[in-house]
Parts: structure tokens; C-alpha cells; sequence
């Protein structure tokens, strides 16, 4: 579920059960030119908050294309 904070701000939940750490931790890394991620984990649930780093750049897009990338590498290993 993807929670819009602000106009450069989001706030994504993700099961601990479907997708694991080091994924979350390299989509992040992937991203760090474009955003700011903090991953925190409560209970069966990964949260990401994302920020942006330029206020150009569409948050709801962002979000999409950081799980959309998260997809990809939970498929690929």
C-alpha cells in the first residue's frame, strides 16, 4: 500500500512474509540519486518512506516505479 504524505513524501507497507531485507536495502541504494529511503520493519510489515530530492519528480510515480523495481528483484534473486 502506497500512503501519499505530501507532495514529496510517501509512505510504502510491504509484507515481511513476500519480500525480504537485502531487496528492500538494495532497491534503496538503487534509488539514492532520486530519493531518500528509510526502511523500518513492525511486525509483518516493511515500511519505506521515501523522500524526494527534487521536488520535480512526481512522488505517486516514484513510489509505483520503487515497487515495481522491488518486483523485479524479489523475481530475479
Amino acid at each position: 500500500m502506497i500512503e501519499l504524505i505530501s507532495d514529496t513524501s510517501a509512505r510504502i507497507e510491504l509484507s515481511s512474509f513476500f519480500y525480504q531485507q537485502i531487496h528492500l536495502e538494495k532497491a534503496a541504494k538503487d534509488f539514492e540519486d532520486i530519493c531518500n529511503t528509510e526502511i523500518t520493519q513492525k511486525l509483518a510489515l516493511f515500511i519505506v518512506s521515501i523522500t524526494l530530492k527534487e521536488s520535480t519528480e512526481d512522488i505517486l510515480h516514484v513510489s509505483r516505479e520503487f515497487c515495481n523495481y522491488l518486483l523485479g528483484l524479489r523475481k530475479n534473486g
